[in-house]
C-alpha cells in the first residue's frame, strides 16, 4: 500500500480528536507497544517501547535508548481540526425542523461546511457497572447538512458573506417527531439512553479521503490539518530504529485550534510529565534528567501552505512552496513558528543525510501569516470606549503604522502590551497616544476602507485594521475603486452603509491626524473629514479636544484599552483571534463581475473614457473605409 494511500486509510479512521488517538494507538500496538496508564505505577526498562494518553484525544509514545538517554528526540503534531462541537440535542426555533446546537471550534472556512453530509463523531461518556468510562462513537450515516440559503433570497452572495454561527451554521438534523441524537447514540453503543451521561461530539464531514487529477497526483480529504502530519511523524517514528543513546517520542496533542492551554493540549504538563516519570522510573537523578533534556530536539510538525493556483500572489515571492518540492521548513520574523537558524540547519542536515528534499516558507511581509494583531487593536479600542463613556462606537480604526511590536504566544504582560501601542504622548503629559471619538459621514467611512485598499499598496504604513465594518476587494480592480463592497458589521451582520449619515469613529490620536491627510495620500482623490456630532467638519489643529476620557476623568490610552481588554478575556485571548476572521475579504480576480460591481466615480469616468475612445476609433476606421470605397 503507498503512503498515500495509508495517509487515507488514518484519516478515514480518524473522525474526531479520540479516533485520531485511538487510530494511533492501534497501530503503535501492532508494532509491538506497551500502554501505560497514567494513573499505574511505571516500571521501565533501557530499549521498552511504550505509549500512554491523555483525556483520550492526546497521545504520547516512546521509545527508551539502550543506555543512560543523553537526549530525547521527539516529534508533535495535533489530533484535532476546526470543526463544530455539538452543544445540545436540539435548538429551539420553528418546531418543525430539529437542529442541533453547535458551536464553533477553532477557525474554519464556514461556506465550506454548507449543503453537504455531515454526522458527529466523539466520545460519549456512558455509566456501566464497572462505572462511568468513555466510549468512542461515530454514526457512519448521511445524518446531517448545514444548510445555506438559496440565491434567489440573497443576491449578493457572491460578493462575501459575513457568517453569524448562531444563526447561519446550525445543522439541520430532522423534522419534528423523530428519535433524538441521545437515542441514536445509545442505539450504536448498545446502552440505554439514561446511561449516557455527556458526550464530546463533533460535526464531521462524510467524504472520505480521494484522489483527483487524470493520474490522481493529487488528493482531498478532510480534517488534514493536522492528521497528515500526526500520521507522517508516526510512520517515521514507527520506522525508526532504537539506539543507545538518544530516546525517541511520538506526541499526538489534542486542543491546538483553540490555543493548546488545555490538560491534554501542547502547553499542558502531559510531555513534562512523561518525561519525568521516565526519568524517575529509569533512576536518572534531577540533574541527568535535565542535562538530558538540554541535548534534545523536538520537530513541530504542522501544514504548510503551498502555492495556490488561484492565488499566487498570496505567496512570498522568494519562498515558494509546491507540491511534491520536499519538506517543509517554516520561517516567521515575530517567532510565530520557533524556527532558528540552528535548528533549521541540524534539520537540512538530517534531511540531506536521508535523501529528502526541503523547502522553505515564509510570510510575505505585507501580509503576516495569521496575524489578527490589528483585528484585536480595533476591537479593544472599541471596548474600552464604549466602556468608558456608555455610548455605542460604530467603528474602530487602527493603522499599521502605528503598531510596534506583535503579541507572542503565552503570558503577556502589560509592558507587551505598551511595546505594541507605545508611540506618543496625550494632552495629560502621560505616555501613550490617547483614544479619539469624531464622527465620520457613510462617504468618507467607504473612502477609509479604500485607503485601506489603495493607498497601502504605495504606503504599507496606511494599512488599515477596523471593528465594525466589513469589505470586500479586489487587487485587480482599478486604483481608488478596488472595494467591491463594503458594509457596517453589527453582531456579525452586514449593514448597508448610508452615505449621508454619521457615524460615530474610535481611533488614535495619530491615525486620527492621519484621517485628514487622506486627501493628500490619495492625491486629492479620497477625501476624510472628521466631524463633531453636529456634523461640522474639525479643525484638525483641535483634534485633542475630542480625546475619550473614562469616569474618572483619565484619557483612554491606547495602550490601556488593550490590556484592559486583554484582561477582560479572563487571561486568554479569544479563539477569533487565533486567524483572521472574515472582516476583510481579499482577492484577485479578473472576472467582469467582480471588476465592475459597484463602481464609484473614477470607474465610471474610465469606463466612459475607455468608451469614448472606442467610439472614436470605430468612427475613424469606419470614415475611412468610406473614402477608401470613394476612391
Amino acid at each position: 500500500m503507498q503512503t498515500t494511500d495509508k495517509l487515507m486509510e488514518y484519516i478515514q479512521d480518524s473522525p474526531s480528536p479520540y479516533h485520531a488517538a485511538a487510530a494511533a494507538a492501534a497501530r503503535l500496538e501492532a508494532a509491538g507497544f506497551t500502554r501505560l496508564e497514567e494513573s499505574a505505577p511505571w516500571a521501565l526498562s533501557p530499549g521498552q517501547c511504550c505509549y500512554t494518553t491523555r483525556n483520550q484525544s492526546s497521545l504520547i509514545a516512546f521509545r527508551l535508548p539502550g543506555g543512560t538517554p543523553e537526549g530525547w528526540r521527539m516529534t508533535a503534531a495535533h489530533s484535532d481540526s476546526p470543526t463544530f462541537y455539538v452543544k445540545n440535542d436540539a435548538l429551539e426555533g420553528d418546531k418543525r425542523y430539529v437542529r442541533l446546537a453547535v458551536e464553533g471550534y477553532g477557525g474554519m472556512n464556514c461556506a465550506s461546511w454548507l449543503d453537504r453530509p455531515l454526522t458527529v463523531a466523539g466520545r460519549a461518556v456512558v455509566r456501566t457497572p464497572a462505572g462511568v468510562e468513555g466510549r468512542l462513537v461515530y454514526l457512519d450515516r448521511d445524518l446531517l447538512t448545514i444548510p445555506s440559503l438559496a440565491i434567489h433570497q440573497q443576491r449578493d452572495v457572491n460578493r462575501g458573506h459575513d457568517y453569524n454561527a448562531q444563526k447561519d451554521m446550525q445543522p439541520l438534523y430532522a423534522l419534528g417527531g423523530g428519535p433524538s441524537l441521545t437515542a441514536l447514540l445509545a442505539e450504536e453503543l448498545g446502552v440505554d439512553e439514561g446511561d449516557i451521561l455527556a458526550t464530546d461530539l463533533v460535526l464531521c464531514p462524510r467524504q472520505a479521503p480521494v484522489r483527483i487529477g487524470p493520474e490522481g497526483e493529487f488528493f482531498q480529504a478532510p480534517r488534514i490539518d493536522d492528521l497528515g502530519c500526526a500520521y507522517a511523524t508516526l510512520e517515521g517514528f514507527l520506522s525508526a530504529k532504537g539506539t543507545e543513546r538518544f530516546g525517541q517520542l511520538y506526541c499526538l496533542f489534542d486542543n491546538e485550534e483553540v490555543g493548546s492551554g488545555t490538560r491534554q493540549g501542547a502547553m499542558s504538563s502531559f510531555l513534562p510529565d512523561v518525561l519525568t516519570r521516565i526519568g524517575e522510573a529509569l533512576g536518572l537523578s534531577a540533574q541527568a534528567r535535565r542535562q538530558a533534556l538540554a541535548g534534545s530536539l523536538l520537530l513541530s510538525a504542522d501544514n504548510g501552505h503551498a502555492v495556490h493556483p488561484n492565488f499566487p500572489e498570496k505567496a512570498d515571492p522568494a519562498n515558494r512552496v509546491y507540491p511534491n518540492g520536499g519538506v517543509v521548513i517554516k520561517y516567521s520574523a515575530n517567532q510565530k513558528y520557533t524556527t532558528t537558524g540552528l535548528t533549521a540547519g541540524l534539520f537540512q542536515a538530517i534531511c540531506q543525510k536521508a535523501g529528502v528534499p526541503v523547502q522553505v516558507f515564509a510570510n510575505r511581509a505585507d501580509e503576516p501569516g495569521g496575524s489578527t494583531l490589528g483585528n484585536l487593536l480595533s476591537d479593544a479600542y472599541k471596548w474600552a470606549v464604549e466602556e468608558a463613556t456608555g455610548e455605542p462606537v460604530d467603528l474602530a480604526l487602527t493603522a499599521s503604522g502605528v503598531i510596534r511590536e506583535s503579541f507572542a504566544v503565552g503570558d503577556l504582560t502589560v509592558s507587551d502590551v505598551f511595546n505594541a501601542a507605545s508611540l506618543g504622548i496625550g494632552a495629560d503629559g502621560v505616555p501613550g497616544y490617547p483614544l479619539v471619538a469624531v464622527w465620520l459621514t457613510g462617504a468618507d467611512v467607504k473612502n477609509a476602507i479604500e485607503v485601506d485598499a489603495s493607498v497601502s499598496q504605495l504606503m504599507p504604513a496606511a494599512r488599515l485594521y477596523y471593528s465594525g465594518a466589513g469589505a470586500y476587494y479586489n487587487t485587480n480592480r482599478m486604483f481608488f475603486n478596488k472595494v467591491a463592497a463594503a458594509s457596517m458589521l453589527r453582531d456579525g451582520v452586514g449593514e448597508a452603509i448610508d452615505d449621508g449619515r454619521l457615524y460615530r469613529v474610535v481611533t488614535g490620536l495619530y491615525c486620527g491626524q492621519m484621517l485628514g491627510a487622506a486627501e493628500s495620500s490619495s492625491f486629492g482623490l479620497l477625501t476624510i473629514t472628521p466631524r463633531d456630532a453636529a456634523g461640522n467638519p474639525i479643525d484638525m489643529d483641535r483634534l485633542e479636544d475630542y480625546i475619550v476620557h473614562d469616569a474618572q476623568g483619565n484619557e483612554v490610552k491606547e495602550w490601556n484599552a488593550i490590556a484592559r481588554y486583554l484582561q477582560s478575556m479572563g487571561g486568554e485571548v479569544e479563539e477569533k483571534y487565533a486567524r483572521p476572521d472574515g472582516r476583510k475579504v481579499v482577492e484577485a480576480s479578473w472576472s467582469p463581475v467582480s471588476l465592475l460591481m459597484n463602481p464609484n466615480k473614477f470607474t465610471v469616468i474610465a469606463i466612459a473614457a475607455a468608451v469614448a475612445v472606442i467610439a472614436l476609433a470605430v468612427w475613424i476606421v469606419r470614415r475611412a473605409l468610406r473614402r477608401t470605397r470613394r476612391t
